[in-house]
């Protein structure tokens, strides 16, 4: 009986032992699979695979190991009469010195605008339908030099077009991020999708 009770109590040890080093991460709420926190919250909705209303939701894991890195962001969003995304990659911890990618809505017009060496980029998106969902997608060649990146952005599909003219946007002087941190902000917008990857462009 001495013997079985020293075993029972090697077992519980061991057990013990074994539930200290529980990953926390998975008890933490996640958003497209990736650990997530609400910053900012003015009527936010989220699911595993959706986030939708207005607010600002960052992702604890860093979008690459550096700043001077190469990323991929596809995502599925739709937009209300109004609504606005903003793609705030490449930030610092506190979600600061970002390379900020938007897409607004006015009416029927969408807008990309991203901010260039000599201001802001603001370029209309041709769309069927304004209210209806659409993939965006864009690449992120960051701090290619000390202040700019490379920022390439393309609709209907995460695979980079062949040709150059299929391209929303193409320009080596975006202005560069200063972190790793990635972040969105929503304003009466809908993302239902979005996918991490490397750089899709072949285009130098």
């Amino acid at each position: 009986m001495l013997r079985l009770t020293r075993w029972i109590g090697v077992l519980g040890i061991v057990a013990i032992s074994s539930g200290c080093g529980k990953d926390d991460n998975n008890d933490k709420p996640k958003l497209f699979d990736l650990t997530y926190s609400i910053q900012e919250n003015e009527g936010l909705e989220l699911a595993a695979a959706s986030v939708s209303g207005t607010g600002k939701v960052a992702f604890e894991a860093g979008l690459a190991p550096s700043s001077e890195s190469s990323r991929n962001l596809t995502f599925e969003l739709s937009l209300e009469d109004g609504g606005r995304l903003d793609v705030i990659s490449f930030a610092d911890a506190q979600l600061n010195n970002g390379l900020v990618v938007s897409l607004s809505r006015t009416g029927s017009v969408v807008t990309l605008t991203a901010e260039g060496a000599e201001g802001a980029k603001l370029i209309p998106l041709e769309l069927t339908d304004a209210a209806a969902p659409f993939v965006f997608s864009v690449d992120i060649h960051n701090q290619e030099n000390a202040t700019q990146s490379h920022v390439l952005a393309w609709l209907n599909s995460k695979e980079a077009p062949v040709e150059e003219s299929a391209y929303l946007l193409n320009d080596e002087e975006i202005v560069a991020g200063k972190g790793t941190f990635l972040a969105l902000g929503l304003t009466k917008a809908k993302v239902e999708k979005l996918e991490l990857s490397d750089a899709k462009s072949t285009l130098e």
